[in-house]
Formats: structure tokens, sequence, C-alpha cells
């Protein structure tokens, strides 16, 4: 009995947003297939857009996980999927906070410190999971330091993805003025 009252709330949310949480998926799983340019994809802007679609921060996570585990069954598992996962899921958990009554100030911030944490965390996971640094200080300074052309990218591409998600959720606001997001 306990887990259907986990499981129904997450089905009906599901079921009610059906139609704009399975392109989500398939733009998130199939982003990690088309990347020309290293760290280049809009997966932190879609998770960072997930509250004003769903309310259910459990079926956010799991939908996350699924479509990371999908992706890296065909890309090839690694060293760091924990580090990489937890963080998607905590940025996804400050989405949840911080992109209450959005707005273009709030959707450029969290795209910078949403690439900032991504950075800190995978390269720290980096440093401190795979053997191609040493483990002291200065091993880890040099893992941050040869981080830095990634975060250039996926800070680069995560305001250029969220900026065009917002401007699209802007103009179906006006074509649809009855359609309500999630945490506005």
């Amino acid at each position: 009995m306990r887990l259907f009252n986990i499981i129904w709330p997450l089905y009906c949310s599901f079921k009610k947003h059906y139609l704009v949480i399975l392109p989500l998926i398939f733009i998130m799983i199939f982003s990690r297939f088309i990347t020309v340019i290293p760290n280049f994809t809009p997966l932190i802007s879609l998770i960072l857009f997930f509250p004003l679609i769903l309310k259910d921060k459990r079926l956010a996570m799991i939908l996350i996980v699924i479509a990371q585990l999908f992706a890296d069954f065909f890309v090839g598992f690694y060293d760091t999927m924990i580090f990489v996962y937890g963080t998607y899921m905590l940025i996804a958990l400050l989405a949840f906070k911080y992109m209450i009554g959005i707005n273009f100030y709030k959707v450029l911030s969290s795209s910078v410190l949403a690439s900032i944490i991504f950075y800190i965390t995978t390269n720290f996971g980096v440093w401190y999971a795979m053997d191609l640094y040493p483990a002291t200080a200065s091993g880890l300074i040099a893992c941050y330091i040869a981080g830095i052309p990634f975060l250039k990218s996926m800070t680069l591409s995560t305001v250029i993805f969220s900026s065009t998600l917002f401007i699209l959720f802007k103009v179906v606001k006006k074509i649809r003025p009855d359609l309500t997001l999630q945490n506005n």
C-alpha cells in the first residue's frame, strides 16, 4: 500500500503532462549523442525548467536519472556518474526553489550558477574517482584548471538554451494565456 502511495502521484503527474515530459526526455537523451562541442548541451537548461512543467520533485529526479541511464547505456558508463547524476538532481532541487516567479534575470543567473555548480562537483569527482590527477591539493587545482574550457562551453550553452526556453515559454504564454505553469 505504501508503494502505491508513492507511485500513484507520480503516475498522475506524468499522465497530466506527458505531452511535454516525453519530448523533454527525448531531448535530454539524444542531446548526449549530437554534441560536437564538449559540454555544449541543453541538458542543464532543461533541468532548470522542470519546475515549470512538473510539480512533483520526485518525478523530476526519476526522469533525470532514467534519461541519463538510458543515454549512458549507449554512450558508456563512467567513473564519475554518481557526481554527474547527483549534480543534476541538486540543480533540479535548487531550480524548484529558485525558479518561482520566473523572469529573465533568474534564467540568466540560474544558468550561470548551475554551470558553476556542475563544474565544481564534477571536476571534484574526476579528481576523486579517477587516477588522472594526484590525490593532493595541487592535483585538485590542476583538475579544476583543466576543466575551465568545459566550464566555458557549458555556461555558454546553458545561457543560450535557457534563454531560448524562456522566450519560448513567453511566446506560448501569449498564444495560450490559459496555460498555467507549475511554479508561477
